[in-house]
C-alpha cells in the first residue's frame, strides 16, 4: 500500500490547487523582483506568464465544465462514513477529464513553449508520470488522463498563438 501513497504524492504535482498557488506566487515574485531580472531572463519570465495564466484559467474552466456538463462517475469509491470499501484517495467530483492531467500539462507545456526543442519534449515525461499516476491510485480511467492532457495541451497552444501570433510548433 505504501506504492499507491507515492503514486498520490506524484499524482498530486497535477494539483490545479497548487498549480494556482505557484502560479500567483510567480507573478507576485515576478512583480517584486522584475527590476533587479536581467533583460534576457525578464522577457522569457514575462511570457512564461503570459501564457500560464490564461492557459491555466481556461484549462480549469473547461475541465469543471466538462465535469459538471458530462458528469461521469468516478471508477473508484470515496470515503464517506456509510461506506466501508472505499479508495482514500477518491475525490467527490465527476472523473471525466482529469483536472491533474490537464494542469500538468498546461504547467509543462508553457515551460517547452519557451523555447521548443526536440530535447525540450523531455519536459513532457513529468506530466506523463502525473497522468499515469492518476490511474495508478485508481482515480481516473486512461481515457480520463488523455482527455484531459488534450485539453491541457490544447489550451496552451492555442494560448500561445494568440499572444505571440506564431504557431507554436514552429
Amino acid at each position: 500500500m505504501a506504492y499507491e501513497y507515492i503514486w498520490y504524492l506524484i499524482s498530486e504535482a497535477g494539483s490545479p490547487q497548487g498549480w494556482v498557488l505557484a502560479t500567483a506566487i510567480m507573478l507576485f515574485a515576478y512583480l517584486i523582483i522584475k527590476d533587479d531580472i536581467q533583460p534576457g531572463h525578464k522577457k522569457t519570465f514575462r511570457r512564461f506568464l503570459f501564457i500560464i495564466i490564461p492557459a491555466l484559467a481556461a484549462t480549469l474552466l473547461i475541465t469543471q465544465s466538462l465535469k459538471h456538463s458530462i458528469n461521469i462517475e468516478r471508477i473508484c469509491t470515496p470515503c464517506t462514513p456509510e461506506t466501508a470499501a472505499c479508495n482514500p484517495y477518491c475525490p467527490t467530483d465527476s472523473s471525466f477529464p482529469s483536472g491533474h492531467s490537464a494542469t500538468a500539462f498546461v504547467a509543462f507545456s508553457s515551460f517547452f513553449l519557451l523555447k521548443p526543442s526536440k530535447t525540450r519534449l523531455l519536459v513532457f515525461i513529468i506530466p506523463s508520470i502525473v497522468s499515469a499516476a492518476r490511474v495508478a491510485i485508481g482515480v481516473h480511467t486512461i481515457a480520463d488522463v488523455i482527455s484531459g492532457a488534450l485539453i491541457g495541451v490544447a489550451v496552451t497552444a492555442l494560448v500561445s498563438y494568440l499572444k505571440t501570433g506564431k504557431n507554436p510548433s514552429s
